[in-house]
């Protein structure tokens, strides 16, 4: 089973999300104002109209194209229902997009699966500009989280839990432990960074031992590193322990896990076992028709378990995702190879989608 490629291509990403940041002009423990929401034009709800004392707001920074953005969706709304009387209130940001009718029909779209105010920016704006720019955000998914009029830290959307919800609401003490962990873990970013590249060179020569226990030092830095679930569950595929794999995703069946681990067997070409396919499979089933990756990671996955047909439907959806991308500047039946590759042995894989893409928006800007 050949698998080190793969964890170095996805080790790779990793190192690209944690790349260092140089010292910024908006940062925790600074004061925060809503004048950039209020310039927004909110497609749902309105913008607040203060700063409530004691409840804690999240700006989820999001965008229709963006994949992961969509996938911690449902996260984010979950929290919102269950935490909203108690002093929660979330605001979805969209961000870096042009187009409020598209977001308007999203939003639409998701109905009560996004629930809370979601406003729109629009690329360079106001909330760009005071605080994108400023924090040093270049990429989303990013959420802030702000309290009494101050950025208490960002993260991931997808790892903002329960437990840290309920602490930031219940505020002294446990408040102050979390907020000052994860600032000091975003901090240890370059440290995970380099941790990183040690567990993929690890993996690579087989020492999994030594690997299991640098996946410790990176909990302990940051025990809300996106990149650990599918880093671990990497570590027990390579070393096939098959039913610890689909334990885990058993658990933990988020379509951002499921995408990261079905990009190993995509793009490595591992032998996984079928079991394990199909719990893949399974877990990327209510993935968002603008994913692109996520698609075409099932679609991928379906033609190994012999699913011609549903692994067709599927590249359709994946193509139609990866046109979207490009915003309307690459034609349909530049996909058309992609598409019906999946009629044979030999689908074409996500390098190569992306390939096509890359391509036919080369050729459009000349």
């Amino acid at each position: 089973m050949k698998i080190t490629k793969s964890l170095r291509t996805l080790a790779t990403l990793l190192l690209i999300a944690v790349s260092g940041q140089p010292m910024l002009a908006l940062q925790p423990g600074d004061a925060v104002t809503l004048e950039a929401l209020t310039k927004a034009e909110f497609v749902k709800g309105e913008v607040p109209k203060e700063w409530k004392t004691d409840h804690v707001y999240v700006l989820e920074c999001w965008a229709t194209w963006c994949g992961p953005c969509v996938a911690a969706i449902p996260h984010v709304d979950a929290l919102y229902d269950k935490f909203h009387g108690k002093g929660l209130d979330v605001v979805g940001v969209n961000v870096f997009e042009d187009g409020k009718e598209m977001v308007a029909k999203f939003v639409q779209k998701k109905g009560d699966g996004m629930s809370y105010p979601v406003a729109y920016t629009g690329r360079g704006g106001a909330f760009e500009a005071s605080w994108l720019k400023p924090a040093g955000v270049n990429g989303i998914p990013h959420a802030f989280v702000v309290k009494n009029g101050r950025l208490l830290f960002s993260i991931h959307p997808a790892s903002l839990t329960e437990k840290m919800v309920e602490a930031l609401l219940a505020g002294g003490e446990a408040e102050s432990a979390l907020v000052k962990k994860l600032n000091r873990a975003k901090g240890s970013q370059e440290e995970i960074k380099a941790l990183v590249g040690t567990y993929s060179s690890q993996v690579g020569t087989g020492d999994y031992v030594a690997a299991k226990a640098t996946l410790t030092k990176i909990r302990d830095l940051d025990e809300t590193y996106p990149g650990l679930p599918g880093l671990e569950v990497g570590l027990a595929a390579k070393q096939e322990k098959w039913e610890e794999v689909v334990n885990k995703l058993n658990q933990d069946r988020s379509a951002m896990l499921a995408t990261m681990l079905g990009m190993q067997v995509e793009m490595g070409g591992e032998t996984f076992p079928a079991a394990v396919l199909e719990v893949l499979v399974r877990n990327l089933a209510g993935i968002e028709e603008t994913e692109a990756v996520g698609l075409g990671v099932r679609a991928a996955l379906l033609s190994r378990l012999g699913k011609k047909e549903e692994a067709q439907a599927g590249a359709e959806k994946a193509a139609k995702a990866f046109i979207g991308l490009s915003q309307g500047a690459v034609a349909k039946d530049a996909f058309d190879g992609y598409v019906n590759s999946f009629k044979t042995d030999k689908p074409m894989g996500l390098m190569e989608a992306f390939g096509i893409l890359n391509k036919a928006m080369s050729k459009g800007a000349k």
